[in-house]
């Protein structure tokens, strides 16, 4: 969802990341690029701990220059890098860049705040700490019925390589 809040400020909420959510977050930022007077964007990730990775990369195109990094999964043998894959719908570095984040924060959430902030140091994150939650799950069933969860990966931001491991993501 996203509308003008005033003149000056743009805001964008994404509830989950999941299936066709970068081409609805181009569709917010077409309609950006329509209002001249905006200088400020706030994207709102409270409650977004939905985790489809390719979803976050896609939207992180959107920020990150073309044959950028976006972000890095290190499983235990081998590491999958996710590149910027077109040049910035629009220039970012023209707005103040708010992200409104809180405790269910997680996952994709905090991979697309990170980088953000990596490459826009001047982004504010408000509101509460994330969730922390940058690992990589795989779940197994077993017949009886019970399953088990484990660690497959590690998550990093794409420009500082940062991996966050019980620590969140505090409000600047």
């Amino acid at each position: 969802e996203y509308k003008l809040l005033d003149k000056n400020t743009f805001y964008i909420e994404i509830k989950s990341f999941w299936e066709n959510v970068a081409e609805n977050f181009r569709e917010a930022l077409e309609d950006l690029k329509s209002k001249p007077g905006v200088n400020k964007v706030i994207i709102d990730l409270r409650n977004n701990w939905w985790w489809y990775l390719w979803e976050v990369a896609n939207i992180l195109s959107y920020f990150i220059e073309k044959w950028k990094v976006t972000a890095e999964v290190k499983y235990i043998n081998s590491s999958k890098q996710f590149y910027s894959h077109w040049d910035p719908l629009i220039d970012f570095s023209k707005y103040k860049i708010v992200l409104l984040q809180n405790s269910w924060t997680a996952s994709a959430s905090e991979i697309m705040i990170w980088t953000i902030k990596d490459y826009y140091p001047e982004t504010i994150i408000v509101w509460e700490k994330s969730y922390w939650k940058w690992s990589v799950q795989a779940i197994k069933n077993y017949t009886d019925g019970s399953s088990i969860k484990y660690t497959i990966a590690k998550w990093f931001t794409g420009l500082t390589k940062t991996w966050i491991d019980g620590v969140w993501i505090e409000p600047t």
